[in-house]
């Protein structure tokens, strides 16, 4: 994922003509979902060394800014108990990341590596717990999908 000096979050909404203020709940959490595994992708496979402050403070935004949506989510009676615990402990290893960033310092020290290592399994946690958007038209008070429909099958 090649930075720039902007939201991913933003970016991934621009990219598929979505309105963030106006876009349904199912599409919003596939965005959310879209941006989470990029960031994960990257902090699991990327060159974290060359994270920048603002790298760091562009991911630490965007984490927040799905933790509101999901949030705002929930009020509507949906739970993601579980995926908002996740990207809780994700946000506060990215502030802890983003105070060990030393400005001027060419090689990060070990405990931001740890920091953002930490994160990254938090990230990839909240994705496992991540709420399907058929979610939204089954069990409002769970993180678990509907259940399927068994198909009647013809003939019997």
């Amino acid at each position: 994922m090649p930075f720039s000096n902007s939201s991913i979050l933003e970016n991934k909404a621009i990219e598929h003509k979505i309105n963030l203020r106006k876009a349904s709940d199912a599409v919003l959490l596939n965005l959310y979902r879209e941006t989470l595994i990029e960031i994960e992708s990257f902090l699991d496979m990327g060159d974290v060394r060359n994270l920048t402050e603002k790298n760091v403070d562009i991911i630490l935004d965007d984490v927040v800014s799905i933790i509101e949506g999901l949030r705002s989510i929930q009020s509507g009676g949906y739970r993601f108990a579980r995926a908002l615990a996740e990207l809780r402990n994700a946000r506060d290893e990215l502030t802890v990341a983003q105070g060990l960033y030393v400005k001027g310092r060419s090689n990060p020290s070990q405990r931001f590596f740890s920091a953002i290592s930490k994160c990254r399994k938090y990230l990839y946690n909240a994705i496992s717990y991540w709420p399907h958007a058929r979610a939204l038209s089954g069990d409002p008070t769970t993180d678990a999908p509907p259940p399927e429909k068994k198909k009647k099958e013809k003939g019997k």
